[in-house]
């Protein structure tokens, strides 16, 4: 068995080594990578725009409650299908089928919990949670969505966007898209730009973040050598 293992290491450490060529990955040209990505080509606020509290929509060219429809008749049960409102909607939401899953039916301006409370439009985040517990326990810690402002919880600047300022919430799945090309380093310069001035460019050229490791590096030594004294 271990021999296998072995073996198998061996062969891995091989393909990680030569096996690599002609893996299809293309290398960027100077040109190429100095271009960058336009400003803007880069969406800084929310994707969508949330209805508020209450929430209001434009129907006939006036901004109406949905209690100003709603509370004239009766919410059927099951939504049908000639509808002549709403038709913008398209409901691919896995299981979650039905309106008043998430819909309040006694009051059309609000939101419903399993347990029957209500919460409202601008506290979707806390309906999603519901259902996605555990993307929303990513989801305040961080690690899921879109943070704005700061990084730094603690400064008051720091904006978390809802769930639904990023999904649609009737379609919350993210059509495919291509992402643009990964950030660069402040002062990052590509190996082509050094053709003209001769021999290799340095590490710290190539990656500016190598100077503060070796800033580290160096202080490191420093504090060695005081504490002998």
């Amino acid at each position: 068995m271990r021999a296998a293992l072995t073996a198998l290491w061996i062969g891995l450490a091989l393909w990680f080594l030569f096996g690599g060529e002609g893996s299809g990955v293309t290398e960027l040209s100077a040109t190429e990578l100095e271009a960058g990505v336009a400003p803007e080509d880069i969406a800084t606020g929310p994707l969508r725009s949330t209805l508020g509290d209450p929430p209001r929509v434009v129907i006939g060219g006036v901004e109406q409650k949905c209690s100003d429809c709603h509370a004239l008749f009766a919410s059927l049960e099951v939504t049908p299908s000639n509808i002549r409102q709403h038709t913008h909607i398209e409901l691919d939401h896995g299981l979650n089928d039905r309106c008043y899953n998430c819909h309040s039916q006694s009051d059309r301006n609000k939101l419903v919990m399993h347990d029957g409370s209500l919460v409202g439009f601008a506290d979707s985040t806390t309906l999603c949670s519901k259902c996605h517990g555990t993307v929303f326990r990513d989801w305040e810690r961080g690690m899921h969505g879109k943070t704005l402002g700061s990084w730094d919880a603690s400064s008051g600047r720091q904006v978390r966007l809802r769930c639904v300022e990023c999904h649609d919430p009737h379609a919350p799945a993210f059509d495919p898209f291509e992402a643009l090309p990964g950030p660069r380093s402040r002062g990052y310069r590509p190996p082509d730009a050094h053709a003209g001035h001769g021999g290799e460019p340095t590490s710290e050229e190539l990656n500016p973040l190598e100077r503060w490791k070796h800033r580290r590096e160096g202080a490191s030594r420093r504090e060695a050598v005081e504490g002998t004294r």
